[in-house]
């Protein structure tokens, strides 16, 4: 599966990774911090691996600061490699995409489209606030 894999520290001098790949409106600062996105309206960011993960567990200890509408967690079989309505990845996948702040969890066998639109409403497997 593909998924994010985020160390600020491997960002080098032309602000490029052999490990991951960014977009739309974030930045990145070394050894600081990654923003998705600024805290104004119609704006959309994505960071993306560039490897495959081979691992049985994945787990991880994000700190974050949500604003305007969320963001998403995408554990696709392909690499995502089109930006969509579904927080910045693609409506259509085949694997789990998991938002924030309102807490829903998508299984999808690459023939359900996130239906952004209502926050996921008839699409999502279930949610909590």
């Amino acid at each position: 599966m593909w998924v994010t894999n985020i160390r600020i520290s491997d960002k080098d001098s032309d602000s490029e990774s052999k490990f991951w790949d960014y977009g739309g409106n974030t930045v990145i600062s070394t050894y600081s911090y990654a923003r998705l996105t600024p805290d104004v309206p119609s704006k959309a960011g994505y960071i993306v691996s560039k490897t495959v993960c081979s691992c049985n567990t994945l787990h991880g200890n994000p700190s974050r600061r949500v604003h305007g509408d969320g963001f998403a967690f995408w554990f696709t079989e392909k690499q995502a490699n089109e930006r969509g309505d579904a927080f910045g990845g693609p409506g259509k996948f085949n694997g789990l995409g998991h938002s924030f702040p309102y807490v829903s969890g998508m299984v999808n066998d690459g023939n359900r489209v996130f239906n952004h639109a209502n926050d996921g409403s008839g699409s999502i497997n279930g949610g909590c606030e």
